[in-house]
């Protein structure tokens, strides 16, 4: 498959990330397209327990991007936490993507 055909959801990490014995290469967003509205509800349900203010509309903040990541792809918080800043804004941008702009 070329860059050209390969889906935007599913992001090759260009710093790896090694946490409790595993490393993390990728990370395939591609079950966002399969995410319910209750399941959306409970990652704004989680993020406003972390703090955030409940309002994302036009905007991802990076602790909504690390939930969402969290529930799509079952990787630990944490270890999502330890994504170089670099691919942690794509991948927010990725979500942004999905989310905002059509294809």
């Amino acid at each position: 498959m070329s860059n050209e055909e390969k889906d935007y959801l599913d992001y090759e990490l260009e710093t790896p990330v090694t946490f409790e014995k595993t490393t993390i290469t990728r990370v395939d967003m591609t079950k966002l397209r399969d995410m319910t509205l209750d399941e959306l509800s409970e990652v704004y349900d989680a993020y406003e327990a972390m703090g955030g203010n409940g309002n994302v509309t036009l905007d991802v903040p990076l602790p909504f991007a690390k939930l969402i990541m969290q529930r799509i792809t079952g990787y630990p918080l944490e270890a999502l936490g330890k994504l170089s800043a670099r691919d942690g804004i794509r991948l927010r941008a990725r979500i942004y993507r999905f989310f905002y702009l059509s294809k």
